[in-house]
């Protein structure tokens, strides 16, 4: 074969994979070239549960009983009153989100509370500005869990964002608090060690008439403070037996129910941080 004519397939071959390679580069740009969004997914999920619901009831919420002493006692203290307050801290894995869920929705289906409000910090960037695009999509990986919970607790994957458009839910960063009052509604304080006490005293002093709050936080390990920064969660700890009206309920390494493994690994390692701060005493 003459030199010429291998140069020419050469150069066939090399404008034939060209085209091949415009080709799925127009296909992607038609595609939009990207990944399918949270709202993608959720106008999926949507069209495929029928219409959106407006309106939930007790009989449309899965009963939940405590796994532990520690959620039964939290269930009897919430339910044994109608205006108190629950704290809920201690371990990871002890399920302390979706109770506190459950029994805000237990409040709310029964007609004592016009709707829910999730209040979280926007931690490790605490400030929303730091992340790119609207207020909504800063917040979207901070009401992630939530979506997932209310699936699990109401059994409709949508039911967060129906619940968000009806007004029943609404999420708040504690950047955007002040000069509010929330009345008749139930105040879920989320992943609340990440609050420092400016935080905290923001978020309770914003309970007005006829809501109750509902506090979750890890005061073992999971803290994402700075070390200068004043821990709300620990100040509540100290004043605790003298704040009226809010049940407090501790959870340790034994409580946790997310996995038997989860909870072998806490349960070694508060041992192994017990001897080591004990030995450390010791040394003083």
């Amino acid at each position: 074969m003459s030199h010429s004519r291998q140069s020419q397939r050469r150069t066939g071959s090399n404008k034939g994979q060209g085209q091949r390679e415009e080709r799925r580069g127009n296909r992607a740009e038609r595609r939009g070239n990207k990944a399918p969004n949270v709202v993608d997914i959720n106008d999926a999920v949507a069209r495929k549960e029928g219409p959106a619901k407006k309106q939930w009831h007790e009989h449309d919420l899965r009963h939940i009983q405590g796994m532990t002493d520690n959620q039964d006692t939290a269930i009897e203290a919430y339910l044994a009153t109608d205006d108190g307050h629950l704290g809920l801290l201690g371990s990871a894995g002890a399920g302390k989100t979706l109770l506190a869920l459950y029994l805000a929705f237990i409040s709310y289906t029964r007609g004592e509370a016009e709707g829910v409000t999730i209040v979280r910090s926007s931690v490790p960037k605490r400030d929303p500005g730091a992340l790119p695009g609207t207020l909504e999509q800063k917040q979207a990986p901070y009401e992630a869990p939530y979506r997932s919970l209310l699936h699990f607790l109401f059994g409709r994957a949508s039911t967060y964002d129906d619940m968000k458009e009806a007004g029943v839910i609404e999420y708040k960063s504690t950047s955007y608090l002040r000069g509010t009052t929330i009345d008749n509604r139930i105040i879920l304080v989320e992943e609340a060690q990440n609050l420092d006490f400016d935080e905290i005293d923001s978020v309770l002093t914003r309970a007005g008439t006829g809501s109750r709050v509902i506090l979750t936080g890890d005061t073992l390990r999971q803290c994402d403070l700075k070390h200068f920064e004043v821990s709300g969660i620990q100040i509540l700890q100290q004043v605790k037996d003298k704040l009226e009206g809010m049940t407090i309920v501790e959870f340790g390494p034994q409580d946790c129910v997310r996995s038997g493994f989860a909870k072998s690994w806490l349960l070694a390692t508060e041992e192994f941080f017990t001897e080591q701060r004990a030995r450390e005493r010791n040394e003083r």
